[in-house]
């Protein structure tokens, strides 16, 4: 049970790496598309200073109409991504916390507590005692 565990556990930890890069490239898609906005916007304003034919200023239009949409699906899948990511890290959490359990009971109950009273009887100083006696 333990080793399956592992197993489940390494599993995920390998999915979440994975979309842990997409999410980073689809972060990075977004952010060209942003940019090459901004940068045609730029030159429209350039351009527009000398004069703008009715073409060149429907092709701008058609630009940042196309632009704006990608912007807005890329974005869509941005969330998308991050959402996964969450959603791999709580199960890559829960996974751990199931492997955990299982290496505890494998292992049986752990160290025994020591019966109330008992460091007294071994100690009748109290804890300075041994302390005074160490030094």
């Amino acid at each position: 049970m333990v080793r399956f565990a592992r197993l489940v556990e390494a599993g995920l930890r390998d999915d979440r790496q994975r979309l842990h890069e997409d999410l980073l490239s689809e972060e990075s898609r977004l952010t060209a598309l942003e940019e090459i906005r901004w940068h045609s916007m730029k030159d429209f304003e350039a351009l527009g200073e000398g004069g703008v034919t009715t073409t060149e200023a429907a092709l701008y239009y058609t630009l940042f109409h196309h632009l704006t949409r990608e912007i807005d699906l890329q974005g869509r899948l941005v969330i998308v991504a991050r959402r996964r990511l969450h959603d791999k890290q709580a199960a890559l959490t829960a996974a751990a916390e199931e492997r955990w359990a299982a290496e505890r009971s494998h292992r049986g109950p752990g160290r025994h507590r020591m019966p109330e009273g008992a460091f007294d009887q071994m100690f009748p100083g109290g804890p300075r005692s041994v302390l005074k006696k160490a030094s």
